[in-house]
């Protein structure tokens, strides 16, 4: 080693002027070179977005895209034990497209047979936004059609 090198020391300025490197933070979420929006999808295929003041995030800060839209929907937080089901396609987060149970039972139950799960145990129901939606679609056809015909 050569003389007067101490070596790497945690802590230790690397500048004479009490400047360190590296600071904590500095290059964080939006400040990175490589920040693409807080959206990231998972090897799964489920979408991750940054939310670092999320009280259920995990340690990198992210939650399901998911999990966002149902607690959007019912207007709290979704608990670790409550569960999400898509209805379509795991990237697919349209509140139309997505169930939340009470527990991971309630889900499996869901998945071996639908009419096995009571309402109650049923946070949100997607399918009733959709139903919801094909009626409103329905009635909005039939007034256009009755202004059509005078």
């Amino acid at each position: 080693m050569p003389k007067g090198f101490q070596g790497f020391q945690k802590g230790h300025p690397l500048f004479g002027d009490g400047r360190t490197c590296f600071k904590k933070g500095q290059f964080a979420g939006s400040k990175h070179h490589n920040w693409k929006g807080g959206r990231t999808k998972h090897p799964l295929g489920y979408i991750y977005i940054y939310q670092p003041n999320h009280p259920f995030c995990d340690h990198h800060s992210q939650v399901y895209e998911h999990r966002l839209v149902v607690e959007k929907q019912i207007g709290r937080f979704l608990f670790p034990k409550e569960t999400c089901h898509h209805l379509g396609k795991k990237d697919d987060n349209r509140p139309c497209m997505l169930m939340a149970f009470n527990s991971k039972s309630t889900h499996q139950r869901f998945h071996h047979n639908p009419n096995n799960v009571k309402p109650s145990e049923i946070i949100f129901d997607g399918r009733k936004l959709k139903e919801q939606m094909i009626s409103d679609m329905g009635i909005r056809q039939i007034k256009e059609a009755k202004d059509v015909r005078g």
